[in-house]
Parts: C-alpha cells; sequence; structure tokens
C-alpha cells in the first residue's frame, strides 16, 4: 500500500520545538571487562545513571552503541568480544549474542537498505552486513580496512571507511567494490568520520587529537574544532549542535555548534572513560505518543530517502511536521517506504515525523 506523506520543510530550527522534544544521550565507557559501561544522560548533559554497568555483561570494550525495535533492543558491540551483543532497551539488561561470526566489531550504522553495517578491526577486516533480527546477510566489501573504525556515506550512496592504523579513508561503490582511497594522508589515527550538510567529509583524529574537514574533492580545509583530546565518537543534535567523544585522562562528551565552535562540556566525570560512541534516543515517554515506532530517515544525503522504522498497521498516512513552516510539499510514500526529492533545490532541510525530533537531511543531486 502506498501512503501519503505531508512533507514541511524548512532551513532553520525553531529552539521551541526542540524544547519539547525529550531524548537521552547513550554514551560508551570503558576498556577492559571490568570497567567497560554504556552511560546514559539527559538532554542537557545530566548523569542518568549506567545503562549497562560496569562488570554487569560480558561487554569488553564497547564501541558502538544503537537502539532498534521502537527502542526495544539496544546493540552494543564489544571490540574484545568479537561478537555484538543485543541488550533490553529498557533495562539495559542482557538478552543474548546478536551476531558473533565478526572479529573485532567496531562502528555500526544502519544503510538505506535497512540492514546493519557493522566494521571488523581485526580478522578478514571487511563491512559485514545483518539483517535486525541479527542474521549474517553477507560481506559487503571485497578487500579488507585493517583496523576500521569510522564509516559513513556520501550522496551517491558510496560508502566510506576510516583505517586507524594506516592513517587512510578508504571508498566504496554502493555494491560494496573498493574505488579508491580518497584520503592517504594527513591522518592520525582516524577513527569516527561524518559527513556534513554541504557534503564536506569530517574525519576525527585519535592520535593527532584534532579533526580534519575535507570538501567534495578531499581537499583540506580550514574548520573551528581545534584540539580535542583523542576524539572518537559523534552525533548531531536536532539543532544541528555536535556532541563529539574526547577521550584521555580527562574524558568527556564536548558540544559544538554546527560549524565547530565550543559550546561546552556536556558530560564528564561519573566514570566515563574513553567515550567512543554517542547516541540520542527519544525517550519512551515521547514514543508512545507517537504514531510512527521510532522511524529514521536513510540516508541523509542524496535524493532518494528511505523511511526505517515499524509503521503502525492501522495507520494509512504519516504526516511529516516541518521545522518552521516555510511551506509544504505533499508527496507519496512508495513501495519499498522511500520518497525521492529529485524536485527540491539542493540544501539542507529537516524532516521530522508524527512532530518526532527532526532529522536533518541534505538534498544533494
Amino acid at each position: 500500500m502506498r501512503k501519503s506523506i505531508l512533507l514541511l520543510v524548512g532551513l532553520c530550527l525553531s529552539l521551541s520545538f526542540i524544547s519539547s522534544a525529550q531524548f537521552e544521550v547513550y554514551v560508551t565507557s570503558g576498556n577492559g571487562p571490568s570497567a567497560s559501561s554504556v552511560k546514559k544522560f539527559d538532554a542537557t548533559g545530566n548523569y542518568l545513571g549506567d545503562f549497562i554497568a560496569p562488570g554487569a555483561s560480558p561487554l569488553n570494550w564497547p564501541q558502538d552503541i544503537l537502539f532498534i525495535e521502537n527502542n526495544t533492543i539496544a546493540l552494543v558491540s564489544g571490540l574484545n568480544n568479537n561478537a555484538i551483543f543485543r541488550y533490553d532497551g529498557s533495562t539495559g539488561a542482557l538478552i543474548d549474542t546478536f551476531a558473533a561470526n565478526i572479529s573485532g566489531p567496531t562502528r555500526m550504522k544502519i544503510g538505506a537498505d535497512g540492514y546493519l553495517y557493522a566494521l571488523e578491526w581485526n580478522g578478514g577486516a571487511r563491512v559485514m552486513r545483518y539483517d535486525l533480527q541479527g542474521n549474517f546477510m553477507d560481506t559487503f566489501t571485497n578487500i579488507a580496512v585493517n583496523n576500521s573504525i569510522g564509516l559513513d556515506w556520501d550522496s551517491a550512496g558510496n560508502l566510506y571507511v576510516s583505517s586507524y592504523n594506516e592513517n587512510a579513508v578508504y571508498r566504496f561503490d554502493p555494491n560494496g567494490n573498493y574505488m579508491d582511497t580518497p584520503i592517504s594522508s594527513g591522518l592520525s589515527g582516524p577513527t569516527t568520520i561524518w559527513f556534513d550538510a554541504t557534503g564536506d567529509l569530517y574525519v576525527c583524529n585519535w592520535n593527532g587529537n584534532f579533526v580534519k574537514r575535507f570538501d567534495t574533492s578531499f581537499v583540506e580545509q580550514s574548520n573551528n574544532f581545534g584540539t580535542i583530546s583523542k576524539p572518537e565518537g559523534f552525533v548531531e543534535m536536532a539543532n544541528g549542535d555536535l556532541l563529539l567523544g574526547s577521550g584521555g585522562p580527562s574524558s568527556s562528551v564536548r558540544r559544538y555548534d554546527a560549524l565547530g565552535n565550543f559550546i561546552a562540556s556536556f558530560a564528564t566525570g561519573n566514570g566515563l572513560a574513553n567515550p567512543n560512541a554517542i547516541y540520542i534516543k527519544q525517550s519512551q515517554a515521547d514514543l508512545d505518543e507517537r504514531s510512527v515506532d521510532s522511524p529514521r530517515v536513510y540516508p541523509t544525503i542524496g535524493t532518494r530517502f528511505y523511511i526505517h522504522g515499524l509503521l503502525k498497521s492501522n495507520r494509512e498516512e504519516i504526516i511529516l511536521t516541518g521545522i518552521n513552516g516555510q511551506w509544504t510539499k505533499q508527496i507519496e510514500l512508495k513501495e519499498g517506504n522511500y520518497f525521492d526529492a529529485d524536485d527540491l533545490s539542493d540544501g539542507v532541510y529537516f524532516v521530522s515525523i508524527d512532530g518526532g525530533q527532526p532529522q536533518r537531511i541534505t538534498v544533494k543531486k
């Protein structure tokens, strides 16, 4: 069945809208079996306790966390476990092992096809692909990227993977075939990578204590981040601010504006150590009021955007609520849960679903 969508988009974010959204921030912590944990903070950085307490599960050096199935399930990759674990999304209690046939899993992301993409630090060092029930689908990439620890997609659907020890960023086409290594110099222990709204690529450098920015031709550009001790872990907030993890002796999560200007320390102390993954999750109270189950838009750059997330069966219409109400456009969600934005001008748009936390997309042809 085709579902009609009302897409209401704008180029600025309403602060009053943000204040109504409720969310929690989850941060991985620690690098050993007795210290590994996931800590929880509120929207302003106040500590809410341990989601996964140190020593409470077999978790050994967590590398990433994400929530699926309407936030009822949390997936956490354990570098030294050679496994991805599945936890109760509310209590943090261990359920089982989501995936075990992976050697040193690091970063995880859900792609436009709805599959989980997970990096391998060791072993074959490939990008592994799973369905969201934990069934192994395939080895997605055709060559190894040793010590891979960062991934993101560009507007063409090409996959980028960072190599920590090789100080490089690899590029693969949408089918997982190696294309080239567009960045192979000037890096120092690259970890987390992400594309911004303009298509520029940012690379955290754990050994170098800096973030580098590259334009679409992979020419290095200036940025405002300055010195950050052991940067790793990144998430974008609804208003465009960025949260970055900072390791070292004084581990913290730091808040920056969209241009990379430091605002304040978002979270610190409470046993936080080596924060290398950050995830923003809507509160369950917020989700219970919504008509769709934690939908997400993938990818964030391009012209075709998928709505990932289980739609409630009694809804035929999805209302996407805009940011500032400058204009509206009626479109249809096609079979496969996607919409095309070919007729929109290139630029940044914010999309929210049923009044949920807005998600930024960039239309780029």
